[in-house]
């Protein structure tokens, strides 16, 4: 899929015309169509639904469809509503404001369709029209349907100009309804829509995908279509006007192929000739179809070759064997399969990413730091990065999809930038100027430039505060943090301190931001809907840290040389409850619900769990000497400790007893939970290694080495646990691990600084020697 893919639905199921108060209602339907496009792992659209809106917002929202297109962009409007046909043959699509007898200025004119598809610039259109069809007529004149509405008679073709296509699919040409004089009357009997649920039945268990191979095409589901209407209704007949070149595919199979497809002849008789010799010579190309990227031929291949290895020729079964085992097989894709049905080939991350991006101008040459490398923000599937040099900073901002792996915008700025961001929702991209004290604010759909913010100092870190729609800039050693609304650009509010702020906080909850003066070991909190002071917490002159907890309700603060406090935020206050002498750092769960404490080293062992709601302590885990690391699970339930000496223990939260007793070969460090909370991990120094233990049996289940390095190994999980990247600072190998099979993959990136999986979890995003590179896995 390349280009950009949207998706225009249209549904009316509401009129304020008693006259079409009779309508079938389309809305469910519509929902459910706009829920399997926009699915990253089906259709990947970017889906807009207008719901029972007046003709005048209809045609506006068609008109921003096609006319902001590009040529290698896939469109797609769907209307499910009512479709009116004029006394004088011109069909028109039904709105909430549609008058039968006023069908110009009240409904939308499929000419008018037709002309904003002509004027696209894009070259893949596909149009669904879900509607009924019937005759108005001015009052008085008393007509019945006698024939058919040839819809596509509206949508003529060879009018779309040279080398585009496009595509129209109607759910019938049938009149279902006429009108008598100004009212809706049904002469063929009220019979349910059965187009558009069977399109998002096709797309969501992906029967739409005849051939198998793991994608569906336009005319793959127009067949699939077709089929399950004339099935459910005979006297319902979908119709079709295509007019491409090639192949359009409208989304991927949303489940693994578990059927394979049938080989091509030629090779099924060299599989099945007498001579093994000549049966051997298939074993090279079934090994290149197991690899290929049809997912029907690859298990049809894969299972050839597996009855290949039991050939009574050792010439065959050899051959066989080496072809399987030279392709890796994913055995945690089949799980969860029916007792029966055969396991979908394995898909392994690609040695080469799927895309790199380069600085122009060759290789970096620049070694003071990471301050000097290029910034990247990566929200849903946007992945925002600076690029193109000017001196030692970057002019333009690229913004890439990475489900469809293209570049949608690049934008142009006259000053250099230096950090980008996108917010959390990927609607909106910002960029720092420090040259001229600027944020620049973009339209992150459209690429469309919204605000320059006019800064009263050069920025020094912002962030996007979306509770709130509005962006925060800070600067440093300035006195106030500015408050800008997103829509209008206009600033909000000033938030002043007592005299120049250190560092600054937006709360995890994003209604509050904090700020500390490092002068008077005071932290300002502002509320930041009405910009007005919440508290300010006088804290430790020897504090080193501060922090949220996870649901923004606590501040953490403390340091090596003073006590920790937690402060009651709505209130300012300490929890006096929750120290009784020198802590160490506390450790909160995911949710924020739970904290664990334990007294400084020269103290006794003990860890306290407390109930941050109800300020009470929950139970005390009884322990020999100090534990130096502290981790929930995701779940809240389960708590690591790590000790010297190369062990940790897994705590059941609720009774406070071990559960689990984990030993390693040797010391690591930074115990972590995987995201599922299948799994526990920490890092090795002296191995340069990762371990990886099993939570249910507490045994280690893989050490996965990262080379003869004494650099900081660092390492993260994919959002759905499955797979582990990791690298070495500084070097040139990236591991990927499935943690369901142990699979290891080595990606090959030089001088790699970090890491980043999408949020789908379907993309890698590396960041070294001034290139960011996509991998797909």
């Amino acid at each position: 899929m390349s280009g950009r893919r949207k998706a225009l639905i249209v549904a009316n199921d509401v009129y304020d015309h008693a006259g079409l108060e009779r309508l079938l209602a389309p809305g469910a339907d519509a929902q459910a169509l706009a829920t399997v496009l926009g699915d990253a792992q089906i259709g990947a659209f970017e889906v807009r639904v207008v719901r029972n809106e007046p003709a005048h917002v209809i045609q506006g929202e068609i008109e921003d469809l096609f006319a902001e297109s590009r040529a290698d962009d896939v469109l797609l409007l769907h209307f499910s509503c009512h479709g009116l046909k004029s006394e004088s043959g011109e069909l028109f699509f039904a709105a909430r404001n549609t008058r039968p007898n006023r069908l110009g200025s009240t409904a939308v004119a499929a000419d008018f369709v037709q002309r904003c598809m002509r004027s696209s610039r894009s070259r893949s259109i596909v149009l669904l029209l879900d509607c009924c069809y019937g005759g108005a007529f001015s009052r008085g004149v008393t007509v019945r349907a006698a024939g058919d509405v040839n819809v596509l008679d509206s949508f003529p073709g060879g009018r779309l100009g040279s080398g585009r296509g496009r595509a129209v699919i109607t759910a019938s040409s049938a009149m279902e309804y006429a009108f008598e004089g100004d009212q809706l009357a049904d002469d063929q009997g009220r019979r349910p829509s059965v187009f558009t649920s069977a399109l998002v039945e096709g797309l969501a268990t992906g029967d739409a995908d005849r051939d198998q191979d793991g994608w569906v095409s336009l005319n793959e589901l127009y067949e699939y279509v077709f089929d399950r209407v004339r099935e459910q209704n005979p006297h319902q007949t979908p119709t079709r006007d295509v007019e491409m070149q090639g192949e359009l595919y409208l989304a991927r199979r949303s489940r693994p192929v578990t059927a394979p497809a049938s080989l091509p002849p030629e090779l099924q008789g060299v599989i099945d000739h007498p001579l093994a010799h000549i049966r051997a010579g298939a074993v090279q190309e079934l090994a290149r179809l197991q690899r290929g990227g049809h997912a029907g031929l690859a298990l049809a291949a894969r299972l050839t070759l597996e009855r290949l290895v039991d050939d009574d020729s050792r010439m065959v079964s050899a051959a066989a064997a080496s072809a399987l085992a030279a392709v890796e097989h994913d055995a945690g894709a089949s799980a969860g399969a029916p007792a029966g049905a055969v396991p979908p080939p394995a898909v392994a991350v690609p040695r080469d990413p799927a895309v790199e991006a380069k600085w122009p101008g060759g290789d970096r040459t620049d070694t003071r730091g990471p301050a000097e490398l290029p910034s990247m923000s990566l929200q849903r599937s946007l992945l925002a990065l600076i690029r193109g040099k000017t001196g030692n900073s970057a002019s333009t901002t690229e913004l890439w999809d990475v489900n469809a792996l293209r570049l949608r915008h690049r934008l142009e700025y006259s000053e250099p930038l230096e950090d980008v961001a996108l917010d959390r929702d990927a609607k909106w991209l910002a960029a720092s100027c420090a040259e001229d004290n600027k944020l620049v604010l973009w339209d992150a759909e459209r690429g469309r430039l919204r605000h320059t913010l006019k800064l009263p100092h050069p920025p020094d870190g912002f962030c996007f505060a979306p509770e709130v729609a509005a962006i925060i800039a800070g600067g440093e050693g300035r006195d106030a943090l500015t408050v800008w609304d997103l829509e209008t650009g206009r600033l909000r509010h000033s938030l002043a301190h007592d005299g120049p702020i250190d560092n600054w906080r937006l709360s995890p909850d994003g209604v509050c931001v904090a700020a500390l003066r490092k002068a008077d070991h005071t932290v300002r909190l502002w509320d930041l809907s009405t910009g007005v002071v919440r508290c300010d917490l006088s804290l430790d002159p020897q504090v080193d840290w501060w922090n949220f907890s996870p649901d923004g309700q606590w501040i953490d603060a403390g340091g090596k040389d003073c006590e920790t406090k937690l402060w009651d935020v709505a209130s300012g206050r300490p929890g006096d409850a929750f120290f009784q002498g020198p802590l160490l750092h506390p450790e909160f769960s995911e949710d924020g619900g739970l904290v664990a404490t334990q007294r400084a080293y020269a103290e006794s062992g003990g860890i306290w769990l407390w109930d941050l709601k109800t300020r009470r302590l929950l139970r005390t885990l009884k322990l020999k000497e100090h534990a130096y690391d502290i981790s929930f699970s995701p779940a809240n339930d389960l708590l690591a400790t790590g000790f010297y000496e190369s062990e940790a223990k897994i705590w059941n939260v609720s009774t406070g007893r071990v559960i689990r007793s984990i030993t390693a070969v040797s010391s690591f460090t930074g115990l972590k939970f995987s995201p599922d909370g299948k799994w526990l991990t920490a890092g090795c120094y002296s191995r340069s290694s990762v371990f990886v233990w099993d939570v249910s049996t507490g045994g280690l289940r893989y050490e996965i080495p990262f080379g003869d390095t004494k650099n900081s190994v660092f390492y993260d999980f994919s959002p759905d646990g499955r797979w582990l990247a990791g690298h070495a600072y500084g070097h040139d190998r990236l591991h990927v691990w499935n943690l369901a099979t142990g699979a290891d993959r080595t990606l090959s990136h030089r001088e790699i600084l970090s890491q980043e999986f999408s949020d789908d979890s379907r993309w890698l995003i590396t960041l070294g020697d001034d290139v960011h590179k996509i991998w797909a896995l």
